[in-house]
């Protein structure tokens, strides 16, 4: 073999190699962060109180909660932090699954961060985890604009706030494909307001990265950080339920 066919037989190897090293579970890549995604109305100008909520598969982190990305595993993020924990949970109602989420604190003020015209209703991100893997999705995503920041009160100390969300289970499907049958689910709070994953590069070089203040001032500590149990859902049918 001529010593070009060589060079181009080893290239072909290695690119194989690298490959398959490359990609994981289920088709998505391995050298992603875990693909934390949101929770938005379905018809956000719709002042609806029985409204549903539906994942959005593009991925979102929190500004200044990382080195510069998100957490590569769920088990990187701690389940309490500083006396503050979060439980999920989840019950099947008459139009299909709701998750229910309770963010708790001993001796902290909780606060979440808001901004004009973009904050997500619910202040949580999502992700979901495949026979022990988590799912992760490479997909560039477009920012947003960006509006006047602060950081208003949540829960105060030695009380718990729970949300009861209904979820539009095709949502889910959007996230883990439709010929996934179990799939577990853990959910993540930060006082930051989530943003496009994939701006989270730049987020050092902008003021995006600095805590707001509050309503009654600077907020002299750091933010806090918590996940929560993994919940386990099965396909029912057309729709997901807990197991």
């Amino acid at each position: 073999m001529c010593r070009r066919g060589i060079m181009v037989a080893v290239l072909a190897a290695l690119l194989s190699l690298s490959t398959l090293a490359y990609y994981g579970v289920h088709g998505r890549v391995c050298q992603e962060p875990v693909a934390w995604v949101a929770l938005e109305k379905e018809r956000p100008w719709a002042d609806d109180p029985h409204a549903v909520f539906a994942f959005d598969p593009a991925p979102r982190w929190f500004p200044g909660m990382g080195e510069p990305l998100p957490p590569r595993t769920p088990a990187e993020i701690p389940t309490a932090d500083r006396g503050v924990t979060l439980h999920l949970s989840g019950i099947e109602g008459e139009g299909g699954l709701v998750l229910c989420l309770t963010l708790s604190t001993e001796n902290r003020v909780v606060y979440r961060e808001v901004e004009h015209r973009v904050s997500n209703e619910i202040p949580f991100l999502f992700g979901f985890i495949i026979s022990g893997e988590p799912v992760r999705i490479a997909r560039p995503t477009q920012g947003a604009w960006s509006g006047g920041r602060t950081l208003v009160k949540v829960v105060e100390p030695g009380e718990s706030r729970t949300w009861r969300i209904p979820v539009d289970g095709a949502s889910i499907d959007r996230v883990v494909g439709r010929s996934v049958g179990r799939v577990s689910i853990v959910a993540v709070f930060s006082e930051r307001q989530p943003r496009a994953a994939a701006l989270a590069a730049e987020w050092s070089k902008t003021d995006i990265d600095v805590l707001p203040s509050t309503m009654e001032g600077t907020l002299a500590r750091s933010e806090t950080l918590v996940r929560s149990n993994e919940l386990l859902l099965r396909r029912r049918g057309y729709g997901w339920g807990v197991e």
